[in-house]
């Protein structure tokens, strides 16, 4: 490491100074808008040259620090000081990838969780990112533990690298998804017994059943307008990714549809979340089905049955608006799981040879 400082000839009888800085094996220059005179010819320039050569050489003592304390791991108290979770809120304020809900999501759970309004950087410790981590996998299913605690590594990661935080404590701990869908799914016999079954609001059941054959989650049901319905073609931007997915409406679906209204109107009027979850639960009960299902079964159900009735991956891929095939994947091992079960569900047949 070595910084110098240097001159470049200008015109107007002046150079210009700058810094001839090495580092990490690079080589940059830092121009620092002061100038001296060649052959200073008055007492007020030959005095310009000493003060902006005095100024140059503090700007270059204090740049050799700077390059000094990052190489050792020095942390200025100025930034010993700041609030993590300021930081972290301003970085998922200035994030702009599609995954901002994920940032999002984990900068209120890891708020929640330290109950404090302050966090100082030298109190993010590997055990409190470990118990961050137990937290999340105690509170929440799936994959999202895993990509809530990723996206604070991410945060961490950033901070480390302004040299806010002078050790990446969550380096030591392993984060691993959980691949693994745990929602029940209903088979096409188990949707047939809901459509068969009554329940107290015609709405829910319509919906429900829409998403079981579309593969809809319920933040999209609720979006859903006409407009986004032509013919047998049904067109919406998911509200969780982003993602568009365009899906061919077969007999099901068509029928489950009410009389079209007005374009900007929605297509289901539905009552409360909690209204929406509590008769669903009821009417699932009524049906007789032993199932633990939510909403989002519709969605994970219309996967593995497009799969357990032959729909190639990517095609599935593309009518569940999956963003990468890995995610389409998790069906194809329930679909088999299903087929393998059905198999040893057959009655035996007695051989007398």
């Amino acid at each position: 490491m070595s910084v110098k400082l240097r001159k470049k000839s200008i015109s107007d009888n002046r150079y210009s100074l700058y810094l001839d800085i090495y580092e990490d094996s690079k080589r940059s220059y830092e121009f620092l808008k002061l100038y001296i005179f060649k052959k200073p010819r008055t007492p007020l320039e030959t005095q310009s040259n000493k003060e902006n050569n005095k100024i140059a050489e503090t700007l270059k003592a204090q740049r050799e620090l700077q390059i000094n304390s990052n190489e050792h791991g020095y942390v200025p108290k100025k930034k010993q000081k700041v609030n993590f979770l300021e930081y972290f809120k301003a970085f998922a304020t200035n994030y702009t990838k599609k995954d901002v809900r994920l940032v999002w999501g984990a900068y209120n759970y890891f708020r929640s969780y330290v109950n404090t309004d302050h966090v100082r950087p030298d109190e993010l410790t590997e055990s409190l990112l470990a118990k961050f981590k137990d937290h999340l996998e105690s509170k929440l299913n799936g994959e999202t533990p895993a990509n809530y605690f990723s996206k604070l590594k991410k945060v961490i990661r950033q901070a480390h690298k302004e040299k806010i935080i002078l050790d990446n404590n969550s380096l030591y701990i392993i984060n691993k998804k959980n691949d693994s869908i745990k929602k029940d799914t209903l088979t096409a016999e188990e949707i047939q017994l809901l459509a068969n079954t009554p329940c107290f609001s015609m709405e829910v059941k319509r919906a429900f059943l829409f998403s079981c054959v579309t593969g809809l989650r319920y933040c999209d049901v609720i979006a859903l307008r006409w407009n986004n319905i032509q013919g047998t073609m049904m067109s919406v931007t998911q509200q969780k990714t982003g993602t568009p997915a365009l899906i061919n409406l077969n007999n099901s679906a068509l029928n489950l549809l009410s009389e079209r209204s007005e374009n900007n109107e929605p297509v289901f009027k539905l009552p409360s979340h909690t209204a929406c979850l509590k008769h669903l639960r009821n009417w699932v009960k009524d049906a007789k089905i032993t199932k633990k299902i939510t909403w989002h079964c519709a969605r994970h159900s219309f996967g593995t049955n497009l799969v357990f009735y032959g729909t190639d991956t990517k095609t599935a891929s593309g009518l569940l608006g999956h963003r990468s095939m890995k995610y389409t994947e998790r069906y194809v091992h329930i679909a088999e799981s299903r087929k393998e079960q059905a198999v040893h569900n057959l009655p035996e047949i007695n051989l007398d040879l």
